[in-house]
């Protein structure tokens, strides 16, 4: 087998520049260092790592920041890993967080489909990294691949994407919607007045949104429904 390669995040390795000097020295491993946008060690084309102190995995907690980056891990990787550094016990003395909160958090990353591994120092963590990255690259004969984080979904574009699952709506209309009265909460309020908003919305498309918003047993009796209000407009009453 050739010489393992590890690609190790720019920011990381400003960080823990020993662990890089520790896999070569050690274990003979080429180092490259390149920004990567998710993880700080990539060991395959399936395989990277986010490596964490007891202590920043306290605090990551306690912002949401440690979900967030297990998300896009594992989004970008098929085998996402978590190795968290050092002693549980010495960074409690540190925080008042209690330990109910912490192994939550981990049975949280575990039901996401993170795997933790401890280790006790960063030399350790470099005996992970490396047996780890042998697995891939020696028996498995994987490839060193960097991936990209996939794009996250905008609020906007949720709102959106809620808004166009209306029957006659889509895209298009949804954006004009939500232009219009700034979220989709508010166009739900004001749903008599989408025909003025939207142009070529059909009577048959808001009875069928009148039935989506309201149930079909609810629609029959609810007072001043969108029906009545559009069909009096026909009628000329507006």
């Amino acid at each position: 087998m050739s010489k393992v390669i590890i690609v190790i995040d720019s920011k990381e390795y400003a960080k823990a520049s020993d662990i890089a000097a520790a896999l070569r020295r050690n274990f003979g491993c080429v180092v490259v260092v390149r920004d990567l946008e998710v993880g700080d060690y990539v060991l395959s084309e399936r395989c990277a790592v986010e490596r964490k102190t007891w202590a920043d995995f306290i605090n990551s907690i306690k912002d949401g920041r440690v979900f967030d980056q297990a998300k896009r891990l594992r989004d970008a990787y098929k085998i996402p890993i978590l190795v968290v550094e050092g002693s549980l016990r010495y960074a409690l003395k540190f925080t008042e967080m209690h330990i109910n909160s912490i192994y939550g958090a981990l049975a949280t990353l575990a039901r996401m489909g993170i795997s933790v591994i401890p280790s006790s120092s960063k030399e350790d963590t470099a005996r992970i990294l490396y047996v780890l990255a042998r697995q891939e690259q020696g028996e498995e004969k994987r490839r060193v691949t960097v991936r990209t984080a996939k794009k996250s979904t905008t609020i906007e574009e949720l709102q959106v994407a809620l808004l166009a699952t209306l029957p006659g709506i889509g895209e298009a209309r949804a954006r004009e919607l939500l232009k219009r009265f700034g979220s989709p909460m508010n166009a739900f309020k004001n749903v008599r007045l989408w025909d003025k908003v939207v142009k070529g919305l059909s009577l048959e498309d808001l009875r069928k949104i009148e039935k989506v918003l309201y149930g079909e047993e609810e629609q029959g009796a609810t007072q001043g429904s969108l029906l009545e209000y559009v069909e009096g407009s026909d009628s000329g009453t507006r």
